[in-house]
């Protein structure tokens, strides 16, 4: 304790089996040229899965990444795919990749044995091109199969529910007991996730589901309705804001990779968990520092100050006083509403640190290449 200020850490641990919810089916397409395409209904929404996905393609069919691509997300003409949430892209969505692509390597050989004039397990493949394992030198190209002939592999997964991801977080905040100001200090997380796929989009997993999306959760969103009216007042999304760097501290990720039992590459999803865990642990932080009654999620100053010690006015006049509204500018946060004063110009052009996220132009689009991705422009939407 220093003077108003309160200095508290929370932990929160989580674990979440939706890894393997629902079900996910793919196609893979092998080309007489060596290459190959992934036919799969998921679309890239900033997080790099895209990315992942066609790296265990490639490494199934021992084939250079440049060499694999991947369908439009048209469920026109793409198999089934429930789609990348709950962490599940890469266990569900990697597993049905997975058995499309040695599907698809399986009746590769199958077609070149008689070539050979051996059985397929005796054969290989690597860099587009079949050899026997015996004897590397006796090899062919894939296009031994035909300039007017491709292989197409399909694979499914079917929901799995026996495994779970796990992630450890602790935040350390400094609460000011005049104000309900909540200031973030450090947040460091833990965790396991198998074998990692890609080590950026995992890093841009754990800093922006923890960072700008879940803390926000805890500290900032929240739904505003007119009790008169029954209006809900927050903008829309295009008025979206992330926070900036100078409002998230450094988030520290330790991850330990241990293989586990789910596909090929024994790899787990584990952005979810870092979502869910800041909420709990802020709140919960909250709870110590105001007594039993504050456990509102979310607990933006007004919650975790006014109705947590029940002297409400006061901290309307300090919160009136330091963010000034101008006009009709509410700024809308997902679901709640932050007050930016002097900022209805646009954003400030800072993205998060490690996350990739960055803000730009009047609109607030952000670009969400926190993946190791190039990104894509999105209108505020999360």
């Amino acid at each position: 304790m220093r003077g108003a200020k309160r200095r508290g850490v929370g932990v929160g641990v989580h674990g979440n089996a939706d890894v393997g919810e629902d079900a996910s089916e793919a196609q893979v397409r092998l080309h007489p040229d060596g290459s190959a395409f992934v036919i799969s209904c998921q679309s890239e929404h900033g997080t790099g899965q895209s990315g992942n996905v066609l790296k265990m393609a490639a490494e199934v069919l021992q084939i250079s990444l440049d060499k694999v691509t991947l369908s439009p997300a048209d469920s026109l003409f793409t198999p089934y795919e429930f789609g990348p949430a709950g962490s599940r892209g890469t266990y569900a969505i990697g597993s049905a990749v997975i058995a499309a692509a040695e599907d698809a390597r399986r009746q590769l050989l199958e077609l070149l044995a008689p070539r050979f004039h051996v059985a397929a397990d005796e054969l290989d493949t690597e860099d587009g091109v079949v050899f026997v394992k015996e004897d590397p030198e006796r090899r062919l190209p894939w296009r031994a199969i035909g300039l007017d002939r491709t292989v197409t592999g399909y694979g499914r997964f079917e929901p799995d529910h026996t495994l779970s991801n796990c992630l450890m977080s602790f935040v350390e905040l400094e609460v000011d007991t005049n104000t309900g100001r909540v200031e973030l200090l450090r947040v460091v997380n833990a965790t396991d996730v198998g074998r990692i796929i890609d080590p950026l989009s995992l890093e841009g997993q754990l800093n922006g589901c923890l960072g700008s999306a879940g803390i926000d959760g805890a500290l900032w969103e929240e739904t505003v309705l007119d009790s008169g009216t029954g209006r809900i007042l927050n903008c829309n999304l295009l008025d979206y804001k992330w926070r900036t760097t100078r409002d998230l501290p450094i988030i520290e990720n330790v991850v330990l990779e241990t293989p586990v039992a789910s596909h090929r590459f024994g790899a787990l999803g584990v952005g979810r968990s870092a979502l869910l865990r800041a909420r709990r642990r802020c709140s919960w932080q909250l709870q110590m520092h105001w007594g039993s009654g504050c456990v509102t999620i979310p607990s933006p100053r007004r919650e975790s100050w006014g109705r947590c010690t029940g002297r409400g006015p006061r901290w309307a006049a300090k919160r009136d006083a330091e963010f000034p509204l101008r006009g009709s500018h509410v700024r809308s946060r997902g679901c709640g509403v932050a007050r930016y004063a002097g900022r209805e110009g646009g954003c400030a052009g800072r993205g998060h640190r490690s996350a990739g996220y960055s803000q730009g132009s009047s609109a607030c689009r952000l670009s969400r290449g926190g993946s190791g991705s190039e990104g894509h422009y999105r209108a505020g939407l999360y």
